[in-house]
């Protein structure tokens, strides 16, 4: 039984490694650097580098016994065809759900960010202390998170989605910020949103935020690592 479940367990490693692979190979693919790409993939940098050595070995061992080169297959779709599909697909769009916590409104705070894929597959969960805030910046500090986390993968389109009305009426305009201490915050999330092609800001009830709230709040107790 001991055996069995060994080996199970070597086999789901061994799928999500492969998993984590694709999605790194996805991004390179699209231009990405090995740093961005590893980061998407939420794996090693060194093992990737490690499987595109084994692949280049691989490759050349092939030309040299005279195998036909994949890569040099020629493609029968027109040009024009394939330079629109390329349109569709090289943008990455991720989405964002954040939230800050603050104990003492102003007080101990922290924010964390979840990110998922197209397919609602999580990419990654971050979560930070921010020492003594207010609700609403730590509402910012995880907006702004958030657009960092999702630069660093390489997303073009992003939608952000978090349980705070006044912020959230604030980035899309519906709102003015008249607190001098969030307009700072408010201008640099409206610069850096302007670094992507297209950002969505979306208002959802808290139930749907649960995970990212109970990861800002175990960050506070210490305890980020066992929110699952």
């Amino acid at each position: 039984m001991d055996g069995f479940s060994s080996t199970t367990s070597r086999e789901l490693k061994d799928a999500e490694r492969a998993k984590k692979l694709a999605r790194a190979i996805e991004a390179l693919a699209r231009g990405q650097s090995l740093e961005r790409a590893a980061a998407y993939a939420a794996l090693e940098k060194r093992l990737l580098v490690k499987f595109l050595e084994s692949v280049k070995t691989w490759v050349e061992e092939a030309a040299a016994s005279g195998k036909p080169d994949p890569r040099r297959e020629p493609r029968k779709e027109p040009r024009k065809t394939q330079k629109r599909a390329s349109k569709r697909t090289d943008a990455l769009r991720l989405i964002a759900f954040t939230d800050g916590a603050s104990r003492g409104n102003p007080g101990d705070s922290a924010c964390a960010v979840i990110i998922l894929d197209e397919k609602n597959e999580e990419l990654l969960r971050r979560s930070k202390r921010l020492g003594k805030a207010t609700n609403n910046v730590a509402e910012y500090e995880g907006v702004l998170f958030a657009l960092e986390l999702a630069e660093l993968l390489g997303a073009r389109e992003l939608e952000l989605r978090l349980d705070s009305e006044l912020v959230v009426r604030q980035l899309d305009g519906s709102y003015k910020v008249k607190h001098p201490v969030l307009i700072p915050l408010f201008e640099k999330a409206r610069k850096r949103m302007r670094s992507f092609d297209r950002v969505t800001v979306t208002h959802v009830p808290r139930k749907e935020n649960a995970v990212a709230d109970k990861l800002a709040n175990a960050e506070l107790d210490g305890r980020a690592d066992d929110v699952i």
